[in-house]
């Protein structure tokens, strides 16, 4: 989908150390930068089938890839972290409500 956010399954691919290929898409574009996927310009057939190829024919170059995916995504996406980070803007939340309401008193 052209129009989708930060895909689940692209990340449980990641996890479970699978090559991964993905469209050009806005939503795609962090883990295209940080060189942790294969990636093919949207909407154009010729080029995935071309991606396709090159992973099915370099496997070497597959498990450098799959490596950085898996450190990448251990790093920065893990249930832990996702929580902490979640439970730091509730918190910040909380606080701010704090202050307008005395601020307001």
């Amino acid at each position: 989908s052209e129009d989708e956010g930060l895909s689940i399954t692209l990340l449980e691919a990641m996890a479970h150390q699978i090559p991964v290929i993905v469209s050009d898409i806005d939503a795609n574009m962090l883990f295209i930068k940080k060189n942790v996927v294969y990636s093919f310009k949207s909407k154009d057939i010729d080029d995935l089938e071309s991606k396709m190829q090159y992973v099915l024919n370099n496997q070497e170059k597959n498990q450098e890839m799959i490596k950085r995916a898996y450190k990448y995504v251990k790093n920065n996406f893990s249930w832990d972290d996702i929580g902490n980070k979640i439970n730091k803007v509730y918190l910040s939340t909380v606080e701010d409500e704090k202050l307008k309401s005395v601020e307001t008193t």
